[in-house]
C-alpha cells in the first residue's frame, strides 16, 4: 500500500479526484456548512498561532510537500539534470518569464482600474496542481522535461513569495524571520553531524531535526512570510543523501493526506 501511494500517478489522481470532490459539495446543499468549517479557526494561544482550517492546510501541511520537493530539486542540481550552471540557468530564465509576463499582462488589462497592485497575484504557480497534471497526462514526456517543469515551478514560487514579502508585507516580524533563519542554520548543522549515525543516537538526531523544523516553520509563519518557504529552506538545507531518506519516508504522508487535503480544501469555492 505504501509503495503504491508513493507513485506519482496515484499521487496525482488522489490530488485530482480530492479536487473534483471538494468543487462537486461545495456546491451541493451541504456546500454552506462545509465551508463554513473549513474557515473556522483553531487556535494555538501558547504559540500566538490563529489559522483557519483551511489555512492549517496550506500553510502548515503543505510544508511537508514544499520540503520534498526541495529535496528532489536539491538533488537534480547537485547530481541530476540541472547539475551545470548552463541547465540550471534554462529553468531559472523561464522562472523569471513567468513572472514577468502574467504581470505585465495583469497591468496592461487593469491599468487605470486602481486594480494594479494585485499585480503579483497571477505570478505563482500552483505547484502541487502543475506536478499533479504533469503525472497523469506526461506520460511520454522525457525525464529532463519533468525536471525542468518542477525548478520551473519552484523557482517562479519562490519568486511570487518574495515578491510579496518585500513589496506587500507590511508587518514582518524582523525578529521572527531571525529566527526562522537560526533554525534553518541549525537545521543544516545537525543534519550534518547525524550523519552515518545509527541507533539511539540516530533516533535522537531525527527528533531533534523535527523539533527544530517545527520551530522554524512556526518562525516562518510569525515572520508574515508564507509559511511553506520554510520547507523550501529546511529540504535545500539537508545533505542531500539524508534529505533523500527523509523525503522517501515523508512521500506517503504528503501523497496519500497532504496533497488530497490541499485539493480538497483549495477546491471548495461555491
Amino acid at each position: 500500500m505504501t509503495s503504491l501511494i508513493r507513485s506519482e500517478r496515484v499521487a496525482a489522481g488522489l490530488l485530482l479526484l480530492a479536487a473534483v470532490v471538494g468543487l462537486v459539495v461545495a456546491n451541493t446543499p451541504a456546500g454552506p456548512g462545509l465551508l463554513a468549517w473549513a474557515d473556522g479557526h483553531l487556535a494555538l494561544p501558547a504559540i500566538g498561532v490563529d489559522l483557519s482550517l483551511r489555512h492549517w492546510v496550506s500553510d502548515g501541511l503543505l510544508v511537508i510537500f514544499f520540503f520534498i520537493v526541495a529535496v528532489e530539486l536539491k538533488h537534480e542540481f547537485l547530481a541530476g539534470g540541472l547539475n551545470s550552471v548552463s541547465r540550471a540557468l534554462v529553468p531559472a530564465i523561464a522562472a523569471v518569464g513567468g513572472v514577468v509576463v502574467p504581470a505585465g499582462v495583469y497591468l496592461a488589462i487593469t491599468a487605470g482600474s486602481g486594480l494594479e497592485r494585485g499585480w503579483p497575484v497571477p505570478t505563482a504557480t500552483d505547484i502541487a496542481f502543475a506536478l499533479g497534471v504533469l503525472a497523469v497526462f506526461g506520460r511520454g514526456l522525457p525525464a529532463a522535461v519533468r525536471v525542468f517543469l518542477l525548478a520551473l515551478a519552484v523557482l517562479d514560487d519562490l519568486i511570487a513569495i518574495g515578491i510579496i514579502a518585500v513589496f506587500f508585507t507590511t508587518d514582518l516580524d524582523a525578529g521572527a524571520l531571525g529566527l526562522a533563519v537560526v533554525g534553518v542554520v541549525l537545521f543544516a548543522v545537525v543534519g550534518r553531524l547525524g550523519v552515518g549515525r545509527t541507533g539511539a543516537v540516530r533516533i535522537a538526531v531525527v527528533a531533534l531535526l523535527v523539533l527544530i523544523a517545527l520551530v522554524t516553520w512556526w518562525a516562518t509563519l510569525s515572520s508574515g512570510i508564507h509559511a511553506t518557504i520554510a520547507g523550501v529552506a529546511l529540504g535545500f538545507a539537508l545533505p542531500r543523501l539524508s534529505g533523500l531518506r527523509a523525503a522517501h519516508a515523508l512521500e506517503p504522508v504528503s501523497n496519500g493526506i497532504v496533497l488530497p487535503l490541499f485539493a480538497f480544501s483549495a477546491a471548495l469555492v461555491a
